[in-house]
């Protein structure tokens, strides 16, 4: 049974990382130190400072994309299949 759930699997995981990677509101209500903010809530106090550093935010959002790419690369197989298992007809 487990192979044939490899592909919902796949696209779970990755969907399941994509959530908590991106997570935004709930470390914004945990965390009180600026040294322990996730990514997001990095960008965003760069993007809302007082001088608003473009380039900083951009190379930022840059390196936030990379894990979310590099994790598709890797799984996109199992993604795809997942995605499509339940649309095709037979």
């Amino acid at each position: 049974m487990l192979p044939l759930l490899r592909p919902s699997l796949g696209a779970l995981a990755v969907w399941t990382f994509l959530q908590s990677y991106n997570s935004f509101l709930w470390p914004l209500v945990l965390v009180s130190d600026s040294s322990q903010y996730t990514l997001p809530l990095s960008l965003q106090t760069l993007f809302v400072s007082e001088q608003r550093q473009y380039d900083l935010v951009l190379a930022g959002a840059v390196l936030a994309v990379l894990p979310a790419v590099a994790l598709f690369v890797v799984l996109r197989k199992q993604l795809l299949e997942g995605l499509s298992t339940g649309a095709v007809k037979g």
